[in-house]
């Protein structure tokens, strides 16, 4: 018996360089890392960096699949209601609140408060 062929790989992807918008700022790289962090190994779901969506005005802008762009990505609770819309039922809550502190822990140091970012 043959196995069945794997589900084909849905590719997410997040704008994260030109553009005048949060994407080119550093946002696009956050909700990337958010997506990459959130997504289950078996989901199927591929995130990636893309050049400028051309979405500047509407926040981090994500392309599903080969068509359509979401626009507002911003983070770990979005990339999370984002991954849901796409059927993916298995991310913890309790993962978007640690990414998400991780995220501003790392903004504290970079703003040379080691105490304020381990609190």
């Amino acid at each position: 018996m043959v196995p069945p062929d794997p589900s084909p790989v849905r590719r997410i992807r997040v704008c994260t360089y030109g553009g005048e918008g949060l994407c080119g700022q550093g946002g696009g790289a956050k909700t990337l890392a958010a997506l990459r962090f959130l997504t289950p190994p078996d989901a199927g779901i591929e995130p990636s960096g893309c050049s400028c969506l051309a979405r500047c005005d509407q926040g981090v802008a994500v392309q599903i699949e080969a068509g359509s762009v979401v626009g507002n990505v911003n983070g770990a609770r979005e990339a999370a209601k984002l991954l849901k819309g796409l059927g993916v039922t298995a991310i913890d809550a309790r993962l978007v609140s640690a990414f998400a502190a991780a995220a501003r822990g790392d903004e504290l140091m970079a703003d040379d408060r080691p105490t304020d970012a381990l609190n």
